[in-house]
């Protein structure tokens, strides 16, 4: 019953949905944007970002601290992401890419542990899918592929998770799991590498 009410809903904000983008209803009103990247990984000292990064994890006091520092290093990883992307460096936007991951999955193994924490990685994951999706038509076409390879990635590890959630919480992200859907058709769409690489 509570999925055809919900079913229901959906079907009458529909229309509301499909122009998400345009503002008349964006259920990420209130994210917080990718900070600016600090080091990056074409910087020599890049490697004391990473020591710092695991002794602070190691001091942490338990899983809901833990979780929080990864969650603040991944959105750390997609800023230095997308400023590799921007220069064109493809071989230090893998560097943040491979970075990004090595938190996701410490963050999913927190979560695992942890179920509260679960709705907490399911939401975090649809808002880094929605803030790269948006980016990516103003990234370089000539590098950005990295982009979309990980925005496809993040969609199925979201999947995943989605599956482990109870119902009413899988429910509760129907509208963010639609802008995201929105959100990267555009953004795959509005800038299409020329035909012939002019």
């Amino acid at each position: 019953m509570r999925s055809m009410r919900w079913l229901a809903l959906a079907i009458a904000l529909w229309p509301l949905t499909s122009f998400a983008g345009h503002g008349l209803l964006n259920s990420f009103s209130d994210l917080t944007w990718l900070p600016p990247p600090g080091r990056t990984p074409d910087q020599w000292n890049y490697v004391f970002d990473a020591w710092q990064e695991r002794l602070s994890l190691a001091r942490a006091k338990d899983n809901p601290a833990r979780y929080v520092l990864c969650q603040t290093f991944m959105r750390d990883k997609l800023a230095e992401l997308e400023a590799m992307v921007s220069a064109g460096n493809k071989e230090a936007a893998g560097v943040a890419v491979s970075r990004y991951g090595e938190y996701r999955e410490r963050a999913t193994a927190l979560a695992a542990q942890t179920p509260t924490l679960r709705e907490r990685l399911a939401k975090t994951l649809l808002e880094h899918q929605y803030m790269l999706s948006v980016d990516y038509p103003d990234l370089p076409p000539t590098s950005r592929t990295v982009v979309a390879d990980l925005i496809e990635d993040i969609g199925q590890r979201y999947t995943a998770l989605r599956a482990q959630l109870p119902r009413a919480v899988a429910e509760s992200l129907f509208f963010k799991e639609e802008e995201v859907r929105w959100s990267w058709q555009m953004g795959k769409g509005a800038v299409a590498p020329p035909v012939g690489g002019n």
